[in-house]
């Protein structure tokens, strides 16, 4: 697709939708708040863009989200702890963004049926969360290489 400019307010209309993907185009901005009031949505792709700023706190209303893919934007900041209030993500991929500081040990203690976890190409630091990676009973890909993580 050759999609451009920012991502519509408009888009928290279409509220029985359960799968937006939008990967691979060059939508640029921030992620709109209104993506929040899509209370059916279980994909959300938005990879492959020019999306910039963090992830709006206002995911979380998000409950029945199974998949996020924000990679390859322009996305900084911290890793974003309302992940950590989405129990039904199974797939995160986040790589080949600016996200900074360390990976929450929330990432693995909170997400139970978490089975796919991509934060490589990023500027995490800190050490690796070895004794909350144990609790990842569903983990079978994790992904934190080209980082500047340290190991325990």
């Amino acid at each position: 697709n050759k999609l451009v400019g920012t991502l519509p307010e408009g888009i928290a209309r279409l509220s029985r939708l359960k799968h937006l993907r939008l990967a691979g185009n060059k939508l640029e901005g921030t992620i709109p708040e209104g993506i929040a009031s899509l209370a059916h949505l279980q994909t959300l792709d938005l990879g492959a863009n020019r999306l910039e700023g963090s992830l709006p706190a206002s995911l979380e209303r998000l409950r029945q989200l199974e998949f996020l893919d924000v990679s390859r934007n322009q996305l900084s900041g911290p890793l974003p702890g309302v992940l950590t209030r989405m129990p039904t993500l199974r797939a995160v991929l986040m790589q080949q963004n600016a996200f900074t500081g360390d990976i929450p040990d929330a990432f693995f203690t909170e997400l139970p049926v978490l089975m796919h976890l991509y934060l490589d190409n990023n500027r995490l630091d800190g050490e690796l969360p070895d004794q909350a990676l144990l609790s990842a009973k569903h983990l079978l890909e994790f992904h934190a290489g080209n980082n500047r993580l340290t190991g325990p």
